[in-house]
């Protein structure tokens, strides 16, 4: 929605007046939230978003405000072009899927499209039945035994579906640890995956920064570097709670590394062997 705002040199305030037409009681903070990914939209308010859009694109010249020639927005257009979204907390979808659903093509999507619990369930039951070729049962029960002895079974098999998340996937690489006991780690942490720790946290600085932008009194910062910033300390957090652990598991990156032999100085006069 941002992209869209700024390509038609749109302010926050200029959106908020456009959705107060059409009935909506929308102010710039409102406005500055949605952006942010903090303010929920009812079916109504989703279903005239583009309209909104187009007529606060058009209400800019009041002459031209219903004249042809102002690009309107679609629905489609609302939804980025690639990558996962989000539909509730345990389903999701590619977004060229829910383009073309938003486009009228109904049922051209794929089944890999679409990720369901009952498709994560499917994939836990054939790792449990055929032991996976990174994390081999004996390995998994290491990790338990390193990490979290004494984890309950449900711990364990969360921990299990979140270790094929991206998030976990990645930072296991950054901390060289299995994305398993990374999982695990922050179940026992924070008692949630290492990506719902981090959108918890994320809400109110996503919120300031887009305040902060809004009235112009701090530089402009993207919900992405806000993620970035706290997946690092998120992971420092991790490796300072269970750095034993990981360490027995394997090499972590974020540890210190071993100091290097000094060497000599090059003017340093060579000893001499008496003969």
């Amino acid at each position: 929605m941002r992209a869209l705002r700024e390509e038609r040199g749109l302010r926050q305030d200029d959106v908020a007046q456009a959705a107060r037409r059409l009935g909506f009681r929308w102010s710039r903070a409102a406005v500055a939230k949605l952006e942010a990914g903090q303010r929920h939209l009812s079916v109504a308010e989703f279903l005239s978003l583009a309209d909104l859009l187009t007529l606060a694109a058009k209400a800019k010249s009041p002459a031209s405000l219903f004249a042809p020639g102002t690009a309107a927005v679609a629905l489609a257009d609302l939804v980025p072009e690639d990558g996962w979204i989000g539909l509730t907390r345990d389903n999701r979808t590619r977004a060229g899927a829910l383009r073309l659903l938003l486009r009228g093509h109904v049922g051209e999507g794929k089944p890999r499209d679409r990720e369901l619990p009952a498709h994560r369930d499917i994939a836990v039951d054939r790792e449990r039945t055929v032991p996976s070729r990174r994390h081999p049962r004996a390995e998994r029960d290491a990790i338990r035994r390193a990490v979290w002895p004494d984890a309950p079974d449900t711990e364990v098999r969360e921990a299990e579906r979140e270790a094929a998340g991206e998030a976990e996937q990645k930072a296991a690489g950054r901390l060289r640890v299995p994305a398993f006991a990374l999982a695990l780690a922050a179940r026992r942490r924070w008692q949630r995956s290492l990506t719902a720790e981090r959108d918890r946290r994320v809400q109110p600085q996503a919120v300031d920064a887009a305040e902060e932008e809004a009235e112009g009194t701090h530089q402009p910062r993207t919900v992405q570097a806000v993620r970035g910033h706290l997946t690092r300390a998120l992971l420092r957090e991790l490796q300072q709670a269970f750095g034993a652990q990981f360490r027995a598991l394997g090499v972590s990156r974020l540890s210190r590394k071993p100091s290097r032999p000094r060497q000599p100085p090059r003017h340093a006069k060579r000893l001499v062997k008496p003969s």
